[in-house]
């Protein structure tokens, strides 16, 4: 064959080649896609399980939901769609039954946490998966937060507390104040103080300190770390400071837990019989073998220091939105505390005489129906051998939730959801049964929050002090948008939340 008709042949060789090539190709797509369809249509263990079509296929849709902070908003609308069993990805699945709130979170659960948790924060108690380590390192935590230990934290919870009326009073009359700053700022104090002997001064701060701005950074990149690490590695290659900046938040808040922990033992030492958390947990550590160490204690009380600042702040934030749009219901709290006794000069009351007082408690677990802290679903990995919930049998391995987010708004437990009703706590004490059952803003069984003893003790004081004093209402200058939230792990309000406190007596 001449040069000539080479050159002439060759292209139509690689043609037929190319030609070739991709019907190869879109074979081998189609038959792939094929058989994933027959697969969850015909052999998937979920093939039953209702849910969006893509859902059956990948979990890469999730990836715009989690990162645009919508995953709650969105498993809610998904339930009010397909039922009490939806299916998220091929191996994740979503529940909104008795059945397995108690499978999952219940005292006998045998469901470790997901993979998830291992990139939630650093080495303790809660990115314990297994139930064993969890147990053993909740064990060593749990005697600081006894009824006994909490009614020591009392005094110091409401020093802070006197500080936070002193800040209103001063602040109250010069312009538009964002309470959710100021409701941050005070359990950033009350964390400071009950976890490390003094507060961090953000009751001092107009502005938030570095620290809460990689608070808010860290829920951030634990949750999309857990949920996508390939991601998240890749991001973290990028030539950026602004990016390293953010991903290395956390390194941040666990190098000022270090600090303030040798601060704390700098000027109190290890046997000072402080009434404050650290002292019991140090004490502790040295009278028995299984103790923590003091790099150990160091990340528990960074890990706690942020868990209960954002957390008791939203709740407070929010109850108090929906207080000031009713002063009716204020007058009624009013009327409740007209006989309970403050400090002179403070306005605080003591807590024990707010432990049985109907109505501020009805008002403080409707702020926590409507707005959980954590209205994701918490979540669990299905055992060995594989579970049968609500009807379905998962195999091993398959993630599972119950969104307190949707339980709290089930309208044939508590109907018009969408309303702030605290009377519905007061027609049944402490709620109906399936209330109870369905109310989990803590959690549930072995695994719930360990810091809900301290942050109802908060949010006793701040409401009964604050609405004792004042009437709340919304600033002129408070959009209803700002009160619409993200959630990444935790809820994010998208704006502050500005109200007015007059006196009462004015």
């Amino acid at each position: 064959m001449s040069i000539q008709n080479f050159k002439q042949v060759l292209p139509e060789n690689g043609n037929v080649m190319v030609v070739k090539g991709l019907s190869l190709g879109a074979c081998a797509i189609l038959i792939y896609v094929t058989w994933q369809i027959l697969y969850v249509r015909l052999f998937s263990p979920l093939r039953n399980v209702p849910g969006p079509f893509l859902a059956k296929f990948s979990g890469i849709w999730l990836l715009y939901i989690e990162m645009a902070g919508k995953r709650a908003k969105t498993v809610h609308e998904l339930h009010r769609k397909y039922g009490p069993v939806v299916q998220l990805a091929p191996s994740e699945v979503s529940f909104t039954t008795v059945d397995a709130i108690e499978a999952l979170y219940g005292v006998q659960s045998l469901f470790p946490k997901a993979p998830w948790y291992k990139n939630m924060t650093r080495g303790g108690v809660f990115n314990r998966i297994e139930h064993g380590p969890h147990r053993e390192r909740r064990k060593l935590l749990n005697h600081a937060f006894s009824p006994a230990s909490v009614n020591d934290m009392a005094p110091l919870i409401r020093d802070q507390v006197q500080k936070l009326m002193r800040v209103t009073e001063t602040h109250r009359s010069q312009g538009p104040q964002d309470f959710r700053h100021w409701f941050r700022m005070l359990s950033f104090d009350v964390s400071g103080t009950v976890f490390l002997g003094q507060p961090f001064g953000g009751l001092d701060c107009e502005k938030a300190p570095q620290y809460i701005e990689d608070l808010d950074s860290a829920f951030i990149v634990w949750d999309l770390r857990g949920r996508f690490p390939t991601l998240m590695r890749l991001i973290s290659t990028l030539p950026s400071k602004a990016v390293r900046h953010f991903l290395t938040a956390d390194d941040r808040i666990y190098a000022h837990g270090v600090v303030a922990f040798d601060g704390y033992l700098a000027r109190h030492g290890r046997q000072s019989g402080r009434k404050d958390l650290l002292t019991k947990i140090v004490k502790r550590s040295l009278d028995q073998k299984e103790g923590l160490t003091d790099a150990q204690v160091a990340g528990e009380i960074s890990n706690l220091t942020f868990a209960a600042t954002d957390t008791s702040s939203n709740s407070l934030t929010y109850l108090f939105w929906e207080l000031a749009k009713q002063p009716d219901l204020q007058a009624q709290m009013r009327e409740e505390l007209k006989d309970i006794s403050v400090s002179a000069g403070a306005g605080v009351p003591d807590h024990r005489d707010l432990l049985n007082l109907p109505l501020l408690n009805a008002v403080i677990n409707e702020a926590l129906r409507k707005h959980p802290p954590v209205p994701m679903g918490l979540l669990r990995a299905i055992p060995t051998g594989g579970k049968k919930i609500s009807g379905h049998f998962f195999p091993a391995k398959t993630i599972v939730s119950v969104p307190c987010h949707t339980t709290h708004r089930d309208p044939e437990v508590f109907p018009d959801p969408e309303s702030f009703s605290p009377q519905r706590w007061l027609e049944h004490p402490n709620g109906t049964d399936e209330m109870r059952k369905l109310y989990m803003p803590f959690s549930k069984g072995m695994r719930n929050c360990i810091g809900q003893p301290m942050a109802l003790l908060t949010m006793r004081l701040t409401v009964a002090s604050l609405i004792k004093r004042y009437a709340v209402t919304l600033n002129e200058t408070m959009k209803p948008e700002n009160m619409e939230w993200t959630d990444h792990f935790l809820v994010i309000p998208n704006g502050g939340c500005f109200l007015d406190f007059t006196p009462v007596n004015e």
